[in-house]
């Protein structure tokens, strides 16, 4: 659970600068959206009782057919796109961080069997030392002893 944890941790900082740019092209497209107008703002009939002539009719009609347009076109690109970018995102962050903590465990269990190996090696120094060394302290203090019965 906890490797777990701190592979979504991981997954979170890869993904952070795409959420902060998918925020802000979303709250970029929602303002326009907002200035945009409500979709049924320019419909022909209320045109034409404003103005009351049919070539301000059409000139309404095209405008409310460009604003649908401009509306589809920032819901599109600037609302569905970044959620896609972000899903596609999520699951490209989650499958570097997984690789990332593959690495790091077989790097920990690299450090781990190299420790061990260290720590055998000066065993068997060790082990392999103490008889020469075990011998000559005992010829030293025989030399000692004889040295001082002379």
């Amino acid at each position: 659970m906890n490797g777990s944890m701190s592979r979504a941790r991981r997954a979170l900082m890869i993904l952070s600068p795409v959420l902060l740019m998918t925020f802000v092209s979303v709250v970029v497209s929602l303002v326009v959206l907002a200035n945009l107008g409500p979709a049924t703002a320019a419909g022909p009939d209320a045109g034409l009782a404003r103005v009351g002539d049919d070539l301000a009719l059409v000139l309404v009609a095209d405008g409310a057919a460009e604003i649908a347009t401009a509306r589809r076109m920032v819901s599109n690109w600037g609302l569905l796109v970044p959620a896609l970018v972000l899903v596609v995102s999520a699951f490209v962050a989650w499958a570097i961080s997984g690789r990332v903590q593959r690495e790091v465990d077989e790097a920990a269990r690299s450090i781990s069997s190299a420790a061990q190996r260290r720590e055998t090696h000066l065993q068997e120094i060790a082990h392999e030392l103490r008889t020469p060394l075990a011998v000559m302290g005992t010829n030293l203090e025989l030399a000692s002893d004889g040295e001082e019965s002379s």
